[in-house]
């Protein structure tokens, strides 16, 4: 039987998680703000965050076969693998790597392990875990200090959300023209008035000063599965023209800009990658202060790159095998 102090301890956990994406409007409309933990047969407690479409995002409190002592995790679950198509999609991945029991192997303390055979994840790959009889599928991340597990599930919850709006109809196009929903369509892939309009604002790249159309991508600054309105979504202010690297990095929160308009890379990025990149060193690049109008996006993408900056990334996207989850209620 789980203890009531686990269970304390996850409400606890979970209220804070909540509150940090319940700051975020796009995202609040959907989380649950009625707590009811519910047992799990991992020895521990979950709770759901949300249910969107056929995902459930939860935390949960339990026992797992990575680690010796109950855990604290955030996860992405869902009754059936194609149910994460949207998210994959919305992600840049066409399909997730899916791992069962017999690609595992026991390490020491009682910890699992990918078998020497099987590729491991990558850092940017969720993957499907196979539960066996339940055929139950999630990804996951976690961490054993309740503060850092904060950050990392905050954040973890909120990308993979983004991403699911990404691929679903905003619920404030309902009230727009036949013209307007096409626009603000078309403004989801960084085309059409959108781009018109950011074209009036920027002309290229800040990093590599590329000004080829056909070699920049218009990326937005505040993504836009998470702005409040089509306003937000067609505003070229809301956008930098980014060349394709620096678009991925951009909008998976690897790299963001500070007032002043020079890059700022997350420490997730090792430093070799950044030289195989052939990135100029930010402090020789010429001040490009962003206007009042584009550091209203600026601030906002900067503050959700902070809080992935702190992110574990091996765990960001992606863990090794779970327990099979208890019913849900």
């Amino acid at each position: 039987m789980s203890n009531i102090d686990d269970k304390d301890l996850l409400i606890s956990v979970a209220k804070r998680v909540l509150t940090r994406l319940a700051s975020l409007p796009a995202i609040s409309k959907y989380i649950d703000r009625q707590i009811s933990p519910f047992e799990v047969e991992t020895d521990g407690w979950g709770i759901q965050v949300a249910k969107i479409k056929r995902l459930y995002f939860c935390v949960y409190f339990d026992l797992s076969w990575q680690a010796p002592r109950r855990t604290l995790w955030a996860g992405v679950e869902a009754a059936r693998a194609d149910a994460f198509a949207p998210i994959l999609e919305a992600a840049g991945h066409q399909t997730a790597p899916q791992y069962s029991i017999g690609d595992t192997r026991w390490l020491s303390e009682g910890l699992m392990g990918f078998k020497e055979t099987v590729e491991r994840p990558s850092d940017l790959a969720p993957v499907l875990e196979a539960y066996g009889d339940e055929n139950y599928f999630g990804f996951y991340c976690f961490h054993a200090t309740p503060e850092r597990f904060i950050e990392e599930a905050a954040s973890f919850l909120t990308l993979s959300i983004a991403d699911l709006l990404k691929t679903m109809d905003p619920e404030d196009s309902r009230g727009l023209t036949k013209t307007e929903r096409s626009a603000v369509t078309s403004a989801r892939i960084g085309q059409g008035l959108y781009k018109n309009n950011l074209y009036l604002v920027e002309n290229a790249c800040r990093i590599t000063g590329v000004t080829d159309p056909a070699l920049l991508r218009a990326s937005h600054i505040k993504a836009w599965s998470l702005c409040e309105n089509a306003k937000e979504r067609l505003d070229g202010n809301n956008g930098l023209l980014l060349t394709p690297t620096y678009d991925v990095m951009f909008d998976r929160y690897y790299l963001t800009f500070d007032p002043d308009g020079r890059p700022v890379v997350s420490p997730r990025i090792s430093k070799a990658v950044i030289e195989s990149l052939g990135m100029p060193d930010p402090a020789a690049m010429p001040v490009r202060p962003f206007s009042a109008k584009q550091e209203k996006y600026m601030a906002f993408h900067r503050d959700l790159f902070e809080r992935q900056a702190h992110c574990s990334p091996r765990h960001s996207r992606a863990s090794p095998l779970r327990q099979p989850r208890a019913h849900r209620p």
